[in-house]
């Protein structure tokens, strides 16, 4: 839609992004038998991620009178990059033991790794051009500096051991201790998201995510009942979250030496935070064709050091739904989710409150056809169109309600 503004009336025609992620890896593994019950797995591996994104807008500026006639049309493209040029690579080592003990019913594991992490990137400057009317303006007008070219390297560690428990042929008890580490990723060392009033921030200063956890978790598996529960609690230092705060910046050509701010989410590091949380998945066979399945989660998250929460923790929510299948035909499936109202929040978030939904769907089972494999579907979301707010998108303040009733149909193909 166009916008007035001072007697121009602006018009965003067209928005063309792209982006190309080049990957490349190589691993190689080594398996020692140690023992009648006892493995050793040992290796490294080399991966790279390189990233080059670029956005085009074509913009129409339209000059008007005070009776609002177009005096003067003004054709714009206008150069960006949500990113700046830039590459990941990392050197890892590896080690595994593993071991079978008390005749295959207990297991266990121990792992460690190490990696040597290299992170470089391009200055980056928005806009990168600007053209107006088909002709080049240079210097460009109003051009930001973003980011400085750098280049970082880490070491970085992780260790964890686990058990699994056969306690029956039908139970299984397992746990998880581990030391963890993150490097951030590019997008969150280096995004730049403009949303006019807002900006969305990379932080190439990010330090990287370390961590303690622990999970434990419980499967049963019958027949016509299976249950699988899991807990979980993980602290970390410097976790990286997205948090209100400014973007500084200077211009490049004219007026160098003046800098401004805006409003910014950036990346930043929280010198220790604590997650912890529940799930769970259940499935009872009610009938031959008949399925009763329910599933939902418990998370929290706290800045312990601030005495604040986490942002972006969703509420508590579950789901209870039934399938009824017609073998070898189509499969029924009715779905209510219900969330919680989410009043745990953090600076720049608001409370959202519950809400309650029911999705329908119908699928048929795979249809092979020569090499390939058929499967359709259709269904609604939102089946009674409930106006509702995604707590996980009250931090982009434009957001105010999801999408109402939902219709599709889709047919999906396999080979």
């Amino acid at each position: 839609p166009a916008k007035t503004v001072d007697n121009q009336r602006i018009t965003v025609d067209r928005i063309l992004p792209k982006g190309n992620h080049y990957t490349s890896g190589a691993s190689l593994e080594s398996r020692w038998k140690t023992g009648t019950h006892h493995h050793l797995i040992a290796g490294v591996d080399l991966w790279q991620r390189i990233l080059r994104t670029s956005r085009e807008k074509e913009i129409t500026r339209e000059i008007l009178d005070d009776f609002q006639n177009v005096q003067q049309t003004l054709r714009i493209v206008r150069g960006e990059k949500p990113t700046p040029d830039s590459r990941f690579g990392s050197a890892g080592v590896f080690i595994q033991h593993e071991s079978k003990l008390m005749n295959d019913r207990l297991q266990v594991n121990v792992g460690f790794r190490t990696d040597l992490i290299r992170v470089q990137n391009d200055e980056a400057f928005d806009p990168v051009f600007l053209l107006v009317n088909g002709v080049a303006k240079e210097p460009v007008p109003g051009q930001r500096h973003v980011f400085d070219a750098q280049i970082q390297n880490a070491i970085t560690w992780s260790a964890h051991t686990g058990t699994i428990f056969h306690l029956t042929p039908d139970l299984d008890i397992s746990g998880t201790l581990g030391r963890s580490f993150r490097s951030p990723s590019l997008e969150e060392r280096f995004k730049y998201i403009d949303l006019g009033s807002k900006v969305r921030l990379g932080n190439p200063q990010l330090k990287p995510e370390k961590g303690l956890f622990g999970d434990l978790s419980l499967k049963y598996w019958k027949t016509r009942l299976q249950i699988q529960l899991n807990g979980y609690i993980h602290y970390l230092s410097d976790m990286i979250v997205e948090q209100p705060g400014q973007f500084v910046f200077h211009l490049t050509s004219g007026e160098a030496a003046i800098s401004d701010t805006l409003p910014a989410l950036v990346n930043t590091n929280v010198d220790r935070a604590l997650l912890y949380g529940a799930e769970w998945i259940i499935n009872y066979q009610a009938g031959n064709y008949l399925v009763v399945f329910s599933k939902g989660s418990i998370v929290m998250g706290q800045d312990i050091y601030n005495h604040t929460f986490l942002p972006l923790i969703p509420p508590v929510n579950g789901a209870l739904g039934v399938r009824y299948q017609l073998p070898g035909i189509f499969n029924l499936e009715w779905t209510t989710r219900a969330y919680a109202p989410q009043r745990r929040i953090a600076a720049g978030e608001e409370a959202t409150r519950g809400y309650i939904l029911s999705d329908f769907a119908i699928y048929s089972f795979p249809k092979q056809i020569g090499p390939a494999g058929f499967r359709l579907y259709a269904g609604v979301d939102n089946l009674f169109n409930k106006s509702y707010r995604n707590h996980l998108a009250t931090n982009r303040g434009i957001i105010r309600a999801e999408p109402g009733r939902n219709l599709y149909i889709r047919l999906t193909m396999q080979f």
